[in-house]
């Protein structure tokens, strides 16, 4: 933006902020929750209840907090903790009784809400951040528990019908099996607003930029062929993807371009573009 005078300043600060999470909250194979109003750090392996939370490692990837070690550290403790057939666990174990320097997310009935539901919100930054550092296949598996309707069997456990995605599932897995994922029908949720921009901008990787629209798909490595229409700055891009023997490539109305973004888009317009994908490769 030509606003060069800040960019120090931001850089010092968000290096400061790094430093002070990892030096704070960095816990071998997590990041604490935070530190309570007592001083003790919570969200740890030494707790009895409440050992990991899925946001405070979300986030940490968003932000670009953890180094390599560190993020392949916290993901291998969220698929082991927290994962489930119907996505992850917002915490785990839920709390079973009130924890007075926590507060109210520990008077939660176990399993329900923020204490330790699969809660969808949660798993679209979750799957975000996935896809941030191209973990690409584990992604859209979390992606795909998030949406009911596989089998017969699966609707029955969750009652949830594949039209709307609801705030949470129930979750408390090991506790209470018999209710595991079944849906809250609350459609109260900002998770699909998540989902679609994940679907949209990293699933198929159509993200504006300044200078246009960026085409840097994350398809699995199982789709051969998919299709897809964005309306971008007032004209309109049809999207086919095909698996092929060579690299990466990007034909737009007949013109293979040398680059991944689609510049000088014209209002009105109605684009075609074939999106050759490498075989095998997400």
């Amino acid at each position: 933006m030509g606003r060069t005078e800040r960019v120090g300043a931001h850089e010092r600060r968000a290096l400061g902020i790094r430093k002070a999470i990892n030096e704070n909250l960095w816990a071998n194979d997590r990041y604490a929750r935070g530190i309570t109003d007592d001083g003790r750090r919570f969200g740890v392996a030494e707790d009895h209840e409440g050992r990991v939370f899925l946001n405070t490692q979300s986030w940490a990837l968003l932000a670009g907090v953890s180094d390599v070690e560190q993020t392949t550290r916290l993901i291998e403790t969220v698929e082991r903790e927290l994962q489930t057939p119907f996505g992850p666990m917002m915490l785990s174990p839920p709390s079973t009784e009130m924890v007075e320097d926590i507060g109210r997310v520990t008077q939660k009935h176990p399993g329900y809400a923020e204490n330790g539901s699969i809660y969808n919100h949660a798993t679209m930054f979750y799957i975000f951040a996935l896809y941030q550092i191209r973990r690409s296949d584990l992604a859209f598996e979390t992606l795909m528990k998030s949406i009911p309707g596989f089998d017969e069997n699966d609707l029955r456990q969750r009652g949830q019908l594949p039209v709307f995605m609801p705030n949470y599932y129930r979750g408390a897995v090991a506790r209470f099996p018999r209710t595991a994922g079944r849906s809250s029908q609350l459609i109260h949720t900002g998770a699909a607003s998540w989902c679609y921009r994940i679907i949209i901008e990293y699933l198929f990787g159509l993200r504006g930029t300044q200078d246009g629209l960026l085409v840097d798909p994350q398809l699995p490595a199982s789709w051969q062929t998919a299709a897809v229409t964005r309306h971008f700055r007032d004209a309109r891009f049809d999207f086919v993807f095909e698996r092929q023997s060579s690299g990466f490539s990007l034909v737009v109305d007949g013109i293979r371009l040398d680059s991944q973004v689609i510049r000088d888009i014209q209002p009105g317009h109605r684009y075609s573009v074939i999106v050759g994908l490498p075989a095998g490769a997400a």
